[in-house]
């Protein structure tokens, strides 16, 4: 009886591994098909402490004003003037954290840019998605325009660490001019 009791312990053991095997290879895949296609120009300002982080297209996030302006989807912005974001933006995981960075990403011709923003407590985003941890999901961020040639940028918002960072795509066009 002991001995059929410990092959069934090891068949279950291997039987483990075999699924964790399979979650991480299937995660790994997802992984690569998720991930985000950015072109980086000459001009990426990626801050050095994410200069190597993972990027891939993920999370969910909505930039509700763009200096002030809540409608328009294309906002005309002068260069080297004020840019003020304020949105949230999170993550798929629930029963965490959300991660401490936040940086808004605007990217075209021109090249991409990364202005870093900082968490804000919200509350409503917690109620709206039923998990008090998205409560810190509000963000804002607050800098000048980048000294980026004039044109049009499609604005995303980034969130993450060190080692990887998930970026939401906007509907949101900066439109960089005189």
């Amino acid at each position: 009886m002991k001995k059929k009791l410990g092959w069934v312990i090891v068949l279950l053991m291997i039987a483990g591994l075999i699924s964790m095997a399979m979650l991480y290879f299937s995660q790994a895949e997802s992984a690569k098909k998720n991930a985000i296609k950015l072109i980086f120009s000459a001009i990426d300002a990626r801050p050095a402490k994410i200069k190597d982080s993972y990027l891939f297209a993920g999370g969910l996030c909505k930039v509700e004003t763009v200096n002030g302006q809540t409608e328009p989807s294309q906002i005309d912005v002068k260069a080297k003037t004020p840019l003020d974001l304020y949105g949230w933006v999170i993550t798929e995981s629930t029963g965490r954290t959300l991660p401490p960075m936040v940086f808004g990403i605007l990217s075209g011709e021109g090249g991409v840019f990364w202005l870093e923003g900082a968490r804000v407590f919200r509350a409503d985003v917690g109620a709206v998605f039923g998990s008090h941890y998205f409560d810190q999901g509000g963000f804002t961020v607050k800098g000048l325009t980048p000294p980026l040639p004039l044109g049009k940028y499609k604005l995303s918002v980034a969130t993450g660490n060190e080692y990887v960072m998930g970026v939401c795509l906007t509907d949101k066009v900066i439109n960089i001019n005189q």
